[in-house]
């Protein structure tokens, strides 16, 4: 596991990239963000799901519950979703991956410039861990 501190977008897409290439290579791996120090009123944790395909997973926690981005546009998949995160293998579940790759990053980048979660998209809350 790396951790890698970013001062801005351009550190960000920088980042991106290098975690996207490394994504091709053992498919889609999940990416936590947090902001040091956090913001107030902000999330104390996003997850993103980068890799190859076009779908992919939104996940913003606050103090005691989570929520997955979704746009109501896509169908749900009709199966889950399989990722690394960490050194772990895991699956997303098809609720949670409603939402394209694209989305999910243009929709992190949102957050980092404003601080806020993208109204446009609808929000489900999940199971906090």
């Amino acid at each position: 596991m790396t951790s890698t501190v970013v001062g801005g977008i351009d550190e960000f897409d920088e980042a991106l990239e290098k975690v996207s290439a490394r994504a091709e290579l053992e498919g889609a791996l999940q990416v936590d963000i947090q902001d040091v120090p956090l913001r107030p009123g902000g999330p104390v944790l996003i997850q993103v799901l980068v890799g190859p395909g076009s779908r992919s997973s939104l996940l913003w926690h606050e103090d005691g519950v989570g929520f997955a981005a979704v746009d109501h546009r896509l169908s749900p998949l009709t199966a889950e979703l399989s990722y690394t995160s960490g050194s772990d293998r895991r699956s997303a579940p098809p609720e949670e991956t409603r939402i394209a790759a694209h989305t999910a990053i243009e929709a992190l980048v949102v957050y980092l410039l404003t601080g806020e979660r993208v109204a446009s998209l609808g929000w489900v809350e999940i199971a906090a861990d």
